[in-house]
């Protein structure tokens, strides 16, 4: 990731222009890795989020920054989102519609969507896991965060041998996510330089290796 919830007071297209350029620096000396930008998601555009009600954080978050014009550039790979919804004043309903929305929109980009960060004072991580394991164009996710039960955060965030139902939670949902094809969810930008060719639509995501290709590039 290229920074973790960056900022651009000054405008959108700034930020994308920093995610780009940074990124293009980043694979000029290591080509192998997907790179993405580490932000929380935020937009300017209520219409892209149909299912968000016209929330601030996608409407005029005033943060300076697009998801979708960040996820549309180029040299990222795929998109980024945070969540935290006891913070943002996300309802429930919300809170899955920025999961889904977003999602939506890196499909739309012929990119996967990767939840880097997300946590909630209530029991919403069943239903997000099952969000990620449902959504073709989600890669996975990584829960702020897990801890030693010597540890317990502040903020109630934590998945630890003390909450052992959240641990179950997320052990199954490893499982399944670690199911899904990670060639079914590489952008296509990304398989091109990998000698891979990928055909893919809306709903289905299919892959063939080139036959003179004898790597994967992992």
């Amino acid at each position: 990731e290229v920074a973790n919830e960056a900022r651009s007071f000054d405008s959108t297209t700034q930020a994308a222009a920093f995610y780009n350029d940074t990124a293009g620096f980043i694979k000029s000396i290591d080509p192998n890795h997907l790179v993405g930008t580490g932000e929380e998601g935020w937009d300017e555009d209520a219409s892209k989020y149909p299912n968000m009600g016209g929330h601030w954080s996608v409407a005029h978050s005033g943060e300076g920054t697009s998801f979708y014009l960040n996820t549309s550039q180029p040299n990222i790979d795929f998109g980024g989102i945070h969540l935290y919804p006891d913070y943002w004043g996300l309802s429930t309903q919300q809170a899955s519609a920025w999961i889904s929305d977003h999602a939506a929109l890196a499909a739309q980009l012929h990119k996967p969507l990767f939840v880097g960060e997300f946590g909630s004072w209530v029991n919403e991580y069943q239903n997000w896991f099952h969000l990620f394991e449902q959504t073709p164009s989600i890669a996975g996710g990584a829960v702020w965060q897990i801890e030693p039960s010597s540890h317990i955060e502040n903020s109630s965030f934590g998945i630890n041998p003390g909450a052992p139902t959240r641990e179950q939670w997320l052990r199954n949902n490893v499982a399944a996510m670690n199911a899904k094809s990670p060639l079914a969810l590489a952008p296509k930008s990304f398989l091109k330089t990998k000698g891979l060719v990928a055909g893919i639509t809306s709903q289905t995501f299919d892959f063939s290796w080139d036959t003179t290709t004898k790597t994967n590039g992992a």
